[in-house]
């Protein structure tokens, strides 16, 4: 479909055609603060907003099975939003970059930059969804390498409360990322094993099970310690 749409995604990741994509983005950006981009027009066209929507619905798959394609795909999306205007899935875009560009190439200042861009887009709207999708994401790629790592505590545990209200469980990975920063944060082990349990018990509900299983590995860590 998003060949279709003009959208040639390779069948397996290619570092010539990353390479290519990241410097046509350049190209793109050449000039332009990342901040100012929070001021793009709103998407109109409708191709461009259904090539969004498909390239936000595989992002998570993606990054499961080929992670070597998803700077492509965060780059197309930014790119998109700089030739059509800004939409709700551009702070999508924007923050799965700002993770690319930290977490891949090392360029921690612009990366942190999109992310923020990303959160001050997604606070313009009135999606939960969102909100918690690009909180979960900014806390999880980025916010740890310009900020202290207790800063990650507020905005993983907003991050779950959004999602689970929202009913978008597969940011029920934020519940366990918000725990592995009070780990290391120095939270008392007693206080974070009980607290724990309520939340186990809140994917098991939902089922889900993967993020469950995750969640009780750190309540064994706090036992055995």
């Amino acid at each position: 479909t998003l060949a279709q749409l003009g959208i040639d995604l390779p069948a397996t990741p290619d570092e010539a055609l990353t390479g290519k994509a990241l410097q046509t983005l350049d190209r793109q950006l050449q000039g332009r603060a990342i901040e100012d981009l929070l001021h793009l027009p709103a998407m109109s066209d409708l191709q461009a907003k259904l090539t969004m929507k498909l390239l936000a619905d595989v992002c998570a798959p993606i990054f499961i099975a080929m992670p070597g394609l998803y700077p492509i795909i965060s780059s197309t999306m930014v790119g998109l939003s700089l030739q059509f205007g800004n939409t709700l899935l551009s702070a999508l875009g924007y923050v799965n970059h700002g993770g690319i560009l930290t977490a891949f190439f090392g360029d921690v200042e612009k990366g942190y930059l999109f992310g923020k861009l990303a959160l001050t887009l997604a606070d313009r709207s009135n999606s939960q969804e969102y909100k918690g999708r690009i909180s979960f994401l900014f806390g999880t790629w980025i916010q740890h390498r310009r900020e202290l790592l207790r800063e990650l505590i507020p905005i993983q545990k907003y991050a779950y409360i959004a999602c689970m209200e929202a009913g978008v469980f597969n940011a029920s990975y934020s519940i366990s990322c918000y725990f592995d920063a009070n780990l290391l944060c120095g939270l008392e082990l007693n206080t974070w094993a009980s607290e724990i349990s309520s939340y186990s018990k809140d994917l098991e509900r939902v089922k889900q099970y993967s993020a469950q299983a995750y969640l009780e590995m750190k309540q064994q860590v706090a036992l055995n310690l």
